[in-house]
């Protein structure tokens, strides 16, 4: 097991840790599968698991809180213009597969928002499957310029290179929604409102 990267804590690759942030919500191929498959196996074997059970409960409605919060926030979604950043369940993949995005997405245009989804890789994935009003946006740059607020939500490198500079540049209020709690503890510019999953609203 300790041959496995994930439980070296200081290894350069990820690890156990970033699998254990609160966030708004996981995807993919893989884990929720496996967890489906363990909470199946335990009530094969008459074993009471309600870790197991309630992960993907849990999982499944941290999307709505979080697009709660948001609308909280901003006072409602009516008529605010959202970029969604990121697509995949996780960066540097063109998966879409069981994505926060499509909830988040869904949530934002349920409550009146008016959205832009942006991907470096998973645009051409996620609105093969999605079919709301939401638009992909190709500049996501020159679209935070026009955004009311930032939804972060799959962390890009280049994401999280680049958004500290652009948010500095704007004179326009924002929120910047940290689905991933990239920003967690990072001065923020005066002009953005910060909200992370797991800590109050900045």
């Amino acid at each position: 097991v300790m041959r496995d990267r994930r439980w070296q804590v200081n290894s350069k690759t990820p690890s156990i840790d970033d699998y254990l942030r609160p966030g708004c919500g996981f995807g993919g191929s893989c884990f929720p599968k496996d967890v489906q498959a363990l909470a199946a196996f335990a009530r094969d074997v008459g074993a009471e698991t309600l870790l197991t059970r309630n992960i993907m409960v849990v999982n499944s409605q941290q999307s709505a809180r979080f697009v709660k919060r948001i609308a909280g926030k901003a006072g409602g979604l009516e008529g605010r213009r959202v970029l969604v950043l990121g697509l995949a369940f996780k960066p540097n993949t063109d998966d879409v597969r069981e994505s926060p995005a499509f909830s988040i997405v869904a949530q934002l245009e349920r409550d009146g928002a008016d959205v832009l989804c942006h991907d470096p890789s998973a645009s051409k994935n996620f609105f093969k499957f999605y079919r709301g009003q939401a638009k992909a946006e190709m500049d996501w740059e020159g679209a935070m310029s026009k955004a009311d607020i930032i939804v972060l939500v799959t962390a890009w490198p280049q994401y999280l290179q680049r958004l500290p500079a652009l948010l500095s540049g704007r004179v326009e209020r924002v929120i910047l929604a940290d689905g991933r709690g990239s920003f967690r503890g990072k001065p923020m510019p005066s002009n953005v409102d910060y909200l992370v999953v797991g800590r109050a609203a900045q």
